[in-house]
């Protein structure tokens, strides 16, 4: 191999890399889905856009994983606000199959009275 990740993962070779990079994008797409649709629901609503962190990522569960050259298409949708707290369920698909699912915790970024 081209040792591509074997710096990063020196115990665990380049296959575990290989194998799990693919399902390591999906959960950042996830995520970055997810802190697009949280800035935009507030402008929907008539606010301008709210900023907000990532809090957390959780139950992620994979199905399978996407291969070079599959287009990913992303869901994510607000399950429940608490507060600060926006919980959002996302979904990574390939063709017409769920690879990827999980619970994205975003907090918003309120400004103080």
């Amino acid at each position: 191999g081209s040792g591509l990740f074997r710096w990063d993962f020196p115990r665990l070779g380049e296959t575990f890399a290989l194998r799990m990079f693919p399902q390591l994008v999906c959960v950042e797409a996830m995520a970055q889905a997810a802190a697009a649709l949280h800035g935009l629901t507030a402008r929907a609503d008539g606010g301008a856009p709210e900023a907000g962190t990532l809090a957390s990522v959780d139950r992620v569960r994979f199905s399978g994983a996407p291969h070079p050259g599959d287009s990913l298409v992303i869901k994510v949708a607000v399950k429940r606000r608490y507060g600060e707290l926006v919980l959002l369920a996302g979904e990574v698909w390939v063709r017409h199959r769920m690879v990827a699912q999980g619970d994205i915790v975003v907090r918003r970024e309120v400004d103080a009275p």
